[in-house]
């Protein structure tokens, strides 16, 4: 407060200098230009110093940039699966050869760093019976029915950037797989059913980007499972035991389209 009332005063003593200079009543108040115009620089010195003092330093305004933006993603996968040959338990050396047949996978996967991230996989392969090898039934085998198999899947996956657009990830995981099977006799109908089954995977996906968001690539996969016991849930003719495969081993490899959102 007295550094305002002592500003008023010395610039209203500024003005009065100054109109008597203008007027010319008193010349001997000449020597009061100087003081005055002195005066008035002053203040608005003090002014503008006062005035930085009010206003805070500019902050620079944080932004997110793309390059750092950590997003989820889905995969899309498709290709040929190889079902290997299937043992039956407890049957004195009985199996079930599969052909080729058709792999499918969905996944969504969340970062948790630039090379490290979680994903829950699901899909389905369906393999058609190639043969049957001493399976010992009342009844004889044709060589139809086939084979789908359903994981629902979670796995890590460490990404290596080979180069700015081409990367490399190793993925492992495991889960549940649903397995239902469907197996046809001679003549005397089919025997089919559903069995669950813990499933352990490890696979590789070698992809390139089409942009920031998108990359294309092939995958290869090893799965496997434990006992796949299809005997409950199961009709069959005459109280037959259904089928019990000690495992179900699988080598996949396709083609894999990813986007990041």
């Amino acid at each position: 407060m007295t550094k305002m009332i002592l500003k008023t005063n010395l610039i209203g003593l500024s003005i009065a200098a100054l109109s008597g200079l203008a007027s010319g009543s008193d010349r001997n108040d000449a020597h009061l230009m100087p003081f005055a115009a002195t005066i008035l620089m002053q203040d608005e010195s003090d002014q503008s110093v006062d005035g930085n003092k009010d206003i805070p330093a500019p902050v620079a305004e944080k932004t997110d940039g793309d390059d750092n933006d950590i997003g989820w993603y889905l995969r899309i996968g498709g290709g040929v699966n190889f079902l290997q040959k299937a043992d039956e338990k407890d049957s004195g050396g009985g199996s079930i050869n599969f052909k080729a047949g058709s792999d499918f996978t969905i996944a969504a996967g969340i970062p948790f760093s630039d090379n490290l991230s979680l994903e829950v996989m699901s899909g389905f392969t369906y393999n058609q019976v190639e043969s049957y090898e001493n399976i010992t039934r009342s009844f004889t085998f044709d060589n139809n029915g086939y084979l789908v198999q359903v994981p629902i899947v979670a796995s890590l996956e460490y990404a290596i950037n080979i180069t700015d657009s081409i990367h490399l990830g190793l993925n492992a995981g495991a889960g549940l797989q649903i397995s239902h099977i469907n197996s046809s006799y001679f003549t005397f109908g089919t025997i089919y059913g559903t069995a669950y089954s813990f499933r352990y995977q490890a696979g590789i996906n070698l992809t390139f980007n089409l942009s920031s968001s998108i990359t294309l690539g092939a995958y290869g996969r090893w799965a496997g499972t434990t006992e796949a016991n299809f005997d409950k849930n199961t009709q069959y003719p005459n109280g037959e035991s259904a089928i019990i495969l000690k495992d179900l081993q699988n080598v996949a490899i396709g083609g894999v389209l990813t986007i990041g959102f």
